[in-house]
C-alpha cells in the first residue's frame, strides 16, 4: 500500500516537473492561472487570498527541494567529469623526470612504433639475404632449398603480421594524440585494441604451429613485445573508462602466451 502511494507521488512529481520543460511554458501566465480562482470576485483589486498562498507554499517548497537535489547531483557529476578529464594531464615521475600521464602514454607508444619499425627492417634484410642465397645456391641438396624456401615464406608472413600490428599501434597513437583536440572515443579505443589483439594472437599461434622453422631469437623478440603490452596495463590503471578494456586485452594476451609456452615446451 505504502509502495503504491509512493509510486503515485513520484509520478505526480515527475508530471509537475515536466511542465517546466515545455518550451512554450510562460511563468507569469502560469501564476495568473494558478492564482485566478483565489481572486476576490467583489474586490476591485486582484489580490490572491491568504488561503491560496498557503496552498501554494508546499508546492513551492517541493519545487525548491527538487531544484536543490538536481543542482547537487549535476554538481557532483560535473566534478567527476572534470576529474576524469584532468587525469591524463596529471604529472608523474618517470626515470627521475616529471611528465604528464598523456606524455608518458605517447612516449610509450612512440617507443613501440620505433621497435616495430626496427623489426620490420630486420625482417626485410633477412628476406633479402635468403632470397639471394636461394637464387645463387647451386647445390642439388633439395632439403636445404626447401628449408630456405619455408623460412622465406615464414618471414614474409611475419613481416605482414608485424606491419599490421604497426598500423594498429599507429592508430592508437593517433587517437591519443587527438586527445588534445577532442575526447578519446571509448569505442575507437576498444576497436583498435581488438584489431591489435586479433593480429597478435594469430601471429602467436602461427609461430607456435611452425615453431621449428622460426629462429629462437625471433620468437624471443616477439614474446618480449607481447609481455611489454601486458605490462602496459598498469599505465591505464587510473584511467577508469579505459582500464577495463585494456585489462581484458592484456588478460587475453597473457592466456594466449601461457598456452603457446606450453606447446613450445612440449615440442
Amino acid at each position: 500500500m505504502n509502495n503504491s502511494m509512493q509510486g503515485n507521488n513520484k509520478n505526480n512529481e515527475d508530471a509537475l516537473l515536466q511542465m517546466f520543460f515545455d518550451p512554450d511554458f510562460v511563468p507569469h501566465v502560469y501564476l495568473d492561472i494558478l492564482l485566478s480562482p483565489a481572486q476576490s470576485q467583489n474586490s476591485t483589486k486582484n489580490t490572491p487570498s491568504v488561503e491560496k498562498l498557503k496552498e501554494l507554499q508546499p508546492l513551492a517548497n517541493n519545487l525548491l527541494s527538487k531544484f536543490d537535489y538536481y543542482a547537487e547531483t549535476l554538481t557532483s557529476e560535473l566534478g567527476t567529469c572534470v576529474k576524469q578529464l584532468e587525469e591524463p594531464i596529471e604529472e608523474i615521475y618517470v626515470s627521475g623526470s616529471k611528465k604528464t600521464k598523456l606524455e608518458f602514454y605517447i612516449d610509450t607508444l612512440s617507443n613501440s612504433l620505433s621497435s616495430l619499425e626496427n623489426d620490420l627492417n630486420k625482417m626485410g634484410n633477412q628476406i633479402a639475404i635468403l632470397n639471394k642465397a636461394y637464387g645463387t645456391n647451386n647445390s642439388n641438396d633439395d632439403a636445404i632449398h626447401e628449408q630456405i624456401r619455408l623460412k622465406i615464406i615464414k618471414l614474409n608472413t611475419i613481416k605482414k603480421r608485424v606491419t599490421t600490428v604497426h598500423k594498429c599501434f599507429q592508430k592508437l597513437n593517433d587517437i591519443i594524440q587527438a586527445e588534445n583536440k577532442q575526447s578519446v572515443s571509448i569505442s575507437e579505443f576498444k576497436s583498435s585494441l581488438l584489431e591489435l589483439q586479433d593480429n597478435l594472437v594469430t601471429s602467436l599461434r602461427d609461430k607456435t604451429t611452425v615453431s621449428g622453422s622460426v629462429a629462437v631469437d625471433e620468437n624471443k623478440e616477439f614474446i618480449e613485445e607481447i609481455k611489454f603490452l601486458i605490462d602496459l596495463k598498469t599505465v591505464f590503471k587510473n584511467v577508469d573508462k579505459f582500464y577495463p578494456i585494456y585489462s581484458d586485452f592484456a588478460k587475453t594476451l597473457k592466456n594466449e602466451l601461457n598456452n603457446s609456452k606450453s606447446v613450445l615446451n612440449e615440442n
